[in-house]
């Protein structure tokens, strides 16, 4: 588990990668068939069931450039190594 101090700009930028993956977890559920979702999928817009690919991904990345260095990633890379010696 970490715990990081994220200031107001940065956590926008989190906040607008979770928006992305929150609507496209939504359009991928609304293009099920009705009968595995349980929803009537046909019934939402077209604009809610698609997915802005570049806009997760675009988001994605930002926040991953913001979260890598406050989480230290060396020490995150000597649990990794330790980790694989235990496999």
């Amino acid at each position: 588990m970490a715990s990081v101090y994220i200031a107001e700009k940065e956590m926008k930028l989190l906040n607008k990668a979770l928006g992305a993956l929150n609507k496209a977890s939504l359009a991928l559920f609304l293009n099920l068939p009705d009968d595995i979702s349980g929803v009537k999928g046909s019934a939402y817009s077209d604009k809610t069931k698609s997915v802005n690919y570049d806009l997760v991904l675009e988001s994605s990345k930002e926040a991953l450039e913001i979260l890598q260095p406050l989480l230290n990633p060396e020490i995150l890379k000597e649990y990794d190594e330790l980790l694989a010696e235990k496999k």
